[in-house]
Formats: C-alpha cells, sequence, structure tokens
C-alpha cells in the first residue's frame, strides 16, 4: 500500500488504492484500507479545484442578432472576441482578441494579468481606433454627420 502510495506521488485516496490493490490482485475493503493509511499515517494531497468565474445569469443576456450566421461580406461587418486564458512560468494572462469575420484578420488585442472590464475597455478602444482610420473618417465627424441627420 506504502509503495501505490509513494508511486503516485501522494495524491491517490483510499479509493483510488483500493481500487489498484483489487487490480494487483489484494481482495481488501474500503475500510481496511482506511484504517491502514490513517495507521502509516498517510494522507494524500487534495488538488486545487480550477478558479470558475461562471455565476450564472448574470446582467442582460445581448439577443442573438448574428443566429450562428459568422460569414461576412465586406470588411468591420462583424466582430467576435473571447478571452483566453494562458499559465505561463510568471503565472496567468489573459489575452483578449477581436477578430473581423471577414478576413479572420485581427483588429485588435490586449493581454493582462486579470480580465476584468479594463481590459476590454482598452481592446474595444484600439479596434475602434483602427477602424476609424480605415472609414476614411474620425468619430467627432460620424458623430456630426449622425446629428445633422
Amino acid at each position: 500500500m506504502k509503495l501505490i502510495f509513494e508511486e503516485n506521488k501522494a495524491r491517490y485516496g483510499k479509493r483510488r488504492i483500493k481500487a489498484e490493490l483489487n487490480n494487483r490482485d489484494y481482495k481488501i475493503g474500503l475500510k481496511k484500507v482506511r484504517r491502514l493509511m490513517k495507521k502509516f499515517n498517510l494522507k494524500a494531497i487534495c488538488s486545487r479545484r480550477k478558479y470558475k468565474s461562471y455565476k450564472g445569469t448574470v446582467g442582460k443576456i445581448a439577443d442573438n442578432i448574428l443566429n450562428r450566421n459568422f460569414v461576412a461580406t465586406q470588411p468591420n461587418q462583424k466582430w467576435t472576441t473571447d478571452v483566453t486564458e494562458f499559465s505561463g512560468p510568471f503565472g496567468k494572462a489573459y489575452l483578449s482578441p477581436i477578430l473581423d469575420m471577414f478576413n479572420g484578420e485581427v483588429i485588435a488585442w490586449d493581454l493582462s494579468t486579470s480580465t476584468n472590464n479594463q481590459q476590454i475597455r482598452k481592446m474595444l478602444q484600439r479596434a475602434f481606433f483602427k477602424a476609424q482610420k480605415s472609414w476614411g473618417f474620425n468619430f467627432s465627424q460620424w458623430l456630426r454627420l449622425t446629428i445633422s441627420t
């Protein structure tokens, strides 16, 4: 039993050790395994659960305007975004890009150590700034045009 425990780097608890002993043709019950583990002071290392940010439906759910039709006929017609978590030697990093559905081009992106509204806001500002250049006018001109009509 100690050998199985050490082979698996103290990650096996009573149930896994019992199953492994049964696989090796040692018929032993769970209570006996528990008693022996207590006697030999074998305590399994519990792995930490992964953080899950999902808290159910919070806030307003936007209407499904695209209805899974991701094909765009011209640039800047449909954009998509997501936040992806990466683990590295310095901890976690969160990448948030905006992709143009017309050609898959990355319009803008932001890399942060925590995912929050500030990261999304910076990414959107970069995307709108880049889009304004390609549209040929800036936001203040567009605002004047929309107010005058």
